[in-house]
């Protein structure tokens, strides 16, 4: 978990740049990577950045979110987390 502010942290900008692609997508922006740090997925989903994933849509990428990031949690696990989530 890494939390950057793009106007305060030393380099920030240039952080949120490489996360986003040079877009602009609001806040929260989320991302998982690689350990090798090539991006697996991020928070862009079809209708623009989930941000706190709510409605159908919210929910379906962070889903999606879960099964491309972790290769840890079991369906169950994703089923849970995703349930969580309120509207």
């Amino acid at each position: 978990m890494l939390k950057i502010d793009d106007f305060r942290d030393l380099n920030g900008i240039e952080i949120a740049k490489r996360l986003t692609l040079g877009k602009h997508h609001g806040v929260p922006f989320h991302a998982i990577f690689e350990a090798d740090e090539s991006m697996l997925v991020d928070s862009a989903g079809n209708l623009g950045n989930i941000g706190h994933p709510s409605g159908y849509e919210g929910k379906k990428h962070m889903r999606k979110m879960l099964e491309t990031g972790s290769k840890t949690l079991t369906p169950k696990e994703v089923d849970q987390l995703v349930d969580s989530l309120e509207d």
